[in-house]
């Protein structure tokens, strides 16, 4: 049920409006930030605890089609476990790590940049590849 507005109100709520949707947007749009930026931490983590664990310990694809299988079981609702996106996770950490070791010793630069130079530098490949 709508209330009646009185001039001055009808002149000032376009405006208002267009602010409180501009806040909606703006919070929209950093959810998704940084859920992007949780799942850049996530796939790097689990590249790198992937990478050094076949390192040290020498294991093949066989762990690998375990792991996906063990996963999909553990959460079946959830996407990405699969031994190819495994795979990738390894090469994510394996092919930045220098690059972004080199980034991590500047003090100003913060986990959100380092996310978003990944993510530039992993799309970056992608397109030339």
């Amino acid at each position: 049920m709508y209330m009646r507005m009185n001039t001055n109100e009808i002149q000032q709520y376009p405006a208002l409006l267009r602010q409180v949707k501009q806040r909606v947007l703006l919070a929209q749009q950093r959810a998704i930030f940084a859920a992007n930026e949780e799942l850049l931490r996530m796939y790097w983590d689990l590249g790198q605890l992937l990478y050094e664990s076949q390192q040290r310990e020498g294991w093949g694809k066989g762990t690998l089609t375990r792991l996906s299988q063990d996963m999909k079981n553990e959460f079946p609702k959830e996407k990405g476990f699969s031994v190819r996106n495994f795979q990738c996770m390894m090469q994510f950490f394996n092919e930045y790590n220098q690059e972004l070791t080199s980034i991590k010793n500047y003090p100003h630069v913060n986990c959100t940049t380092i996310c978003y130079t990944v993510g530039r530098l992993f799309v970056a490949r992608k397109e030339f590849a």
